[in-house]
């Protein structure tokens, strides 16, 4: 028997494996994080009923004192702090600032192409 793999009809011999161009691919590879990032939260956070675009605007009320939602933002912030971490967990220190700084350059360069483009005060 030959060494070679058997490969499948209509197949280069030097095709890349199934879904391997999908790993090359800067949006599926952002879109596949945002995906396991949901379900980490999902996973700590779920006794709240609550989704991270929620806990975003939650957060909000947290940074403006005086707001009626406060408490509840800040009896949250443990658990999403947890995911938070859970998702960063691969990275060292070092790696982590250089990825969340390269990832806001990226949103902040195409900030414009949301169909809600954020404002930074």
């Amino acid at each position: 028997m030959s060494s070679r793999v058997k490969q499948k009809a209509g197949q280069s011999p030097h095709a890349e494996p199934a879904g391997a161009a999908l790993w090359s691919r800067p949006g599926f590879l952002v879109r596949r994080l945002h995906q396991i990032h949901a379900a980490m939260f999902a996973e700590e956070c779920g006794a709240f009923n609550i989704t991270p675009v929620q806990y975003g605007l939650m957060t909000i009320l947290l940074e403006q004192p005086g707001l009626d939602q406060i408490s509840l933002a800040s009896r949250m912030e443990s658990h999403m702090k947890r995911a938070q971490e859970r998702l960063m967990a691969p990275f060292g220190e070092s790696d982590r600032a250089t990825f969340l700084k390269l990832l806001g350059r990226l949103v902040d360069a195409n900030n414009e192409w949301s169909r809600a483009p954020l404002r930074r005060d």
